[in-house]
């Protein structure tokens, strides 16, 4: 049997959360809605999948990966040409009946047998799936759009899950976290029934976890927290604590601050969809809402890393030379706590410049963080990187505030960078540089 699998243009609420984001690339429990439909494909015997990707296709096809983990063949074509995709059907099909499926639904067809012609309802309605003999091949767009040709056979089955709109994908959630999708492989551990767990999750003890939920791989749930009931964190998430979750989806590489009550939402790092209002709630707080993926932030940016390399071939001959006096000269006697600015220069200020030209740290001279960095950190200090509006997070940053002394600058080292810019950064390199310089001993005692 062969089958086609169409990635259709998202709805536009979906559209206005991520722009030519595709809701069959969403994660549904550990993997995503289009790889959960081929694995339901696959089970009933067919073997040759064509994708016709609308939108998505550089992530659609990543996610597919030709088939092979699934010991089928699939290929990924782009196009929204409906004479074209029907033309590729025809020569397909073969003479032969046809899968064709919407990439955004998944209908129970454990029971379902393709021999005959049909189309796939379930109780609330049609799935979008549909066996099509050769001469049908011209209803094709009618069935995907949704729309019922009059004349078709009505193939009955139990239930049907859907990323079509944010409201259907938290039923859909709801649904499937009690286990009641037979070809659906799942994995994580139960807590107790519809209480589901990934791999390698976190949560405080003094959590409350109420079913049906779900919690994905990797993902921290704070104390006192509260998450459930209808309540599904994806992968790789941090939930502060204090905070309570119902009825909603906080989608993959999510933060979500302390002592927030979220409900009827789905949350996308930075932007939320209220599915009461049935729209998209930009969030400009990142201590409320926000990514735990920091690697496009932390990194320098091009302009930075090019001064750096100059920097660096500036600075290296009289590195070097002040360097090797400050080793064979005789200087006299040193104090404790002594510092050479050339031996600084050339032991501290000049690898640090090399690494921020080979794009490992910042300005600052932090190495950039792991979203697993991140996640390891205590809440307090988490919390602060995430709300700083400089980007940089430093001891004295926790104790001082936004405004440390020259002393406090010199003693403290910044031990967290997320920094967006150049500018963001530069008044507490000048600052460094300007100390070090200088000559000057910092005054330890203030």
């Amino acid at each position: 049997m062969k089958a086609f699998l169409i990635v259709p243009d998202p709805s536009e609420l979906w559209l206005a959360l991520a722009t030519n984001r595709s809701p069959a690339s969403l994660l549904f429990l550990d993997r995503s809605l289009i790889q959960h439909a081929i694995e339901s494909l696959v089970s009933r015997d067919v073997k040759e999948i064509e994708v016709i990707a609308f939108v998505d296709a550089d992530r659609i096809s990543a996610l597919v990966e030709k088939g092979e983990r699934w010991g089928a063949k699939i290929h990924v074509t782009t196009s929204r040409n409906w004479s074209e995709i029907r033309a590729l059907m025809v020569g397909i099909a073969n003479g032969e009946a046809i899968v064709v499926a919407n990439a955004e639904r998944i209908p129970d067809i454990a029971t379902v047998s393709f021999d005959q012609p049909g189309l796939l309802f379930a109780p609330n309605g049609s799935t979008r799936w549909a066996v099509v003999a050769p001469e049908a091949i011209s209803h094709v767009r009618t069935l995907i759009q949704g729309d019922v040709p009059e004349g078709w056979e009505r193939i009955e089955v139990p239930a049907s899950l859907s990323a079509s709109t944010p409201a259907e994908y938290l039923a859909s959630w709801n649904y499937a976290t009690g286990r009641k999708m037979p070809l659906m492989v799942q994995t994580g551990r139960d807590l107790s029934a519809g209480a589901i767990v990934g791999r390698g999750a976190r949560i405080d003890p003094t959590a409350k976890i109420v079913a049906p939920c779900y919690i994905g791989e990797n993902t921290i749930i704070g104390k006192g927290c509260e998450i459930g009931p209808n309540a599904y964190v994806n992968s790789n998430c941090i939930v502060e604590e204090a905070t309570q979750i119902a009825d909603s989806v906080v989608l993959p590489g999510s933060y979500v601050g302390a002592n927030l009550d979220v409900r009827q939402k789905v949350v996308a790092r930075s932007s939320v969809i209220d599915l009461v209002r049935n729209m998209v709630v930009p969030v400009s707080d990142d201590f409320l809402f926000g990514s735990t993926n920091l690697a496009n932030k932390q990194g320098p940016k091009g302009f930075e890393r090019v001064c750096a390399l100059v920097a660096a071939v500036v600075l290296s001959p009289i590195g070097a030379i002040g360097y090797l006096a400050g080793r064979f000269l005789p200087l006299g006697e040193r104090e404790i706590g002594y510092s050479n600015p050339t031996i600084d220069l050339f032991c501290r200020a000049l690898p640090g410049l090399l690494s921020v030209a080979a794009g490992k740290a910042k300005f600052v001279g932090a190495p950039t963080l792991s979203t697993r960095a991140i996640q390891t950190m205590q809440p307090d200090v988490r919390q602060a990187l995430t709300a700083s509006p400089k980007g940089i997070v430093s001891e004295t940053y926790l104790l001082y505030g936004p405004k440390p002394t020259d002393d406090d600058l010199w003693a403290s080292s910044a031990f967290l960078a997320a920094g967006k810019t150049l500018g963001s950064t530069s008044q507490v390199f000048k600052q460094y540089l300007k100390l070090a310089l200088s000559g000057r001993r910092p005054n330890w005692q203030s």
